[in-house]
């Protein structure tokens, strides 16, 4: 079963809207139509299952069949704090980290790092990394 996270704002009563590039993947890459289920992560600990209700190019509808609470989380609260490395290098750490279980991940400028790190691109792509590998490893 494909696997979605959404926000608190994604949801209104007994249903959820999906939107952007999580919208695009169902329709044009799942090719899901009405009637079929998804999951869908809220971030919060509770899984729903998701019947979808309308298939849009950049929105999607579904109608909430159940939730559960689920407990992914490891009871160790681990906290990784790892220096800037350069190219790409920090992406794969921070995403095996969280598949791993980490629970937070503090970015560190050490005495010899040459990344710079004061791009809010840069904080929004790492965010989007840490929950696609959440979606992909079921946190």
């Amino acid at each position: 079963m494909h696997r979605f996270f959404a926000g608190n704002e994604n949801f209104s009563g007994d249903s959820v809207v999906l939107t952007g590039t999580d919208a695009s993947h169902i329709r044009n890459v799942l090719r899901l139509k009405a009637g079929d289920n998804i999951q869908v992560l809220d971030g919060k600990g509770s899984l729903y299952l998701v019947q979808l209700t309308d298939v849009k190019a950049q929105l999607v509808k579904g109608e909430i069949i159940s939730s559960e609470k689920v407990n992914t989380e490891s009871p160790l609260k681990i906290h990784l704090g790892q220096s800037l490395i350069k190219g790409n290098k920090f992406d794969d750490v921070l995403r095996k980290s969280v598949e791993l279980g980490v629970e937070t991940i503090t970015p560190l400028m050490t005495e010899r790092t040459v990344v710079k790190s004061d791009s809010d691109k840069k904080i929004a792509r790492w965010q989007k990394i840490a929950e696609e590998s959440c979606k992909q490893c079921g946190r």
